[in-house]
């Protein structure tokens, strides 16, 4: 249960503090979904979070019809241009191998004649310098108001990328102002990714409790957190109310700080204390555990 890769660093603390060692998390190279908010679940002011529009193009989360949970993108064409797009924010910490990508699409536009996802790759490690090339699969529409998917294909990663932006397209023979398209359960999986998530993990007592501090090196589809307690020998016990939100629905940031502050945490005994990580699949992830000595 414990953390893969953790190395345990001495910290200096002022006089009379109590504390645990703090977890830092080395990352691990594996497969991962690095499509930012790939089923659209997370809404930032009526947009998918973590997608923008290019204009003239513009972009809404779409409540009305969707592919799978409760929400699709809607790109919709804007102007006198013949493409529309809408790309993600940067993903981080990629490394050269393979990506396999794929989406659902939905339209009753005639005159959009293709959809398309894409990906952008860089030198740099913020999407900023050093594009490389873009790739993606494609579909020729079929405007009949029910999803179709395009099939998986798998992609070659160039060399030197560090990061990506994904984005979506809508392609027409003609102007075709209005026209739209939704976009639904976008599948981007990276081989040979640096996937950081939890980048440290900190209990420290105090008067008022134990304070659990965790930072995030990247989220991607997180629903939340959980703080768990456990007694030495007893079973973990949650000890916030509901879930705590990630930086990516609060702040529409993709990585985050958090502080949880344990009132009744135990004086006189040694504690453990776990994260929980939650994301929009359900899945639940572990990690910890770190340990505050008894006052």
């Amino acid at each position: 249960m414990g953390l893969k890769g953790v190395v345990r660093r001495p910290i200096r603390i002022a006089a009379g503090a109590v504390v645990a060692a703090v977890l830092v998390v080395v990352p691990a190279a594996h497969a991962a979904q690095r499509a930012p908010n790939s089923g659209f679940e997370f809404d930032c002011g009526g947009v998918p979070c973590f997608y923008a529009a290019v204009s003239p193009a513009s972009i809404t989360r779409d409540t009305s019809t969707f592919h799978g949970g409760a929400a699709s993108l809607k790109l919709t064409m804007g102007g006198t241009n013949l493409t529309g797009d809408a790309t993600s924010a940067c993903v981080t910490g990629v490394q050269p191998g393979s990506v396999s990508a794929g989406f659902w699409y939905r339209s009753t536009d005639i005159l959009v004649t293709s959809v398309g996802l894409f990906m952008r790759f860089y030198t740099s490690s913020n999407c900023s310098t050093g594009f490389i090339s873009g790739t993606g699969p494609t579909a020729n529409v079929t405007a009949d108001a029910l999803w179709h998917q395009r099939t998986v294909s798998t992609f070659t990663v160039p060399p030197l990328t560090n990061s990506i932006d994904v984005g979506v397209n809508i392609n027409c023979n003609v102007v075709c102002t209005g026209a739209s398209a939704n976009f639904d359960d976008l599948t981007v999986d990276v081989q040979n990714v640096l996937a950081v998530t939890v980048s440290a993990l900190a209990a420290q007592r105090s008067r008022k409790g134990v304070t659990v501090r965790w930072r995030t090196g990247t989220e991607v589809d997180t629903l939340g957190f959980h703080v768990f307690r456990q007694r030495a020998g007893g079973r973990r016990v949650r000890v916030n109310a509901g879930l705590i939100p990630p930086s990516s629905l609060t702040r529409g940031t993709v990585r985050g700080s958090y502080s949880y502050l344990d009132r009744r945490a135990p004086r006189q005994s040694v504690l453990r204390y776990w994260l929980q990580e939650v994301d929009s699949s359900g899945h639940r992830t572990w990690h910890g555990p770190v340990t505050v000595r008894a006052a």
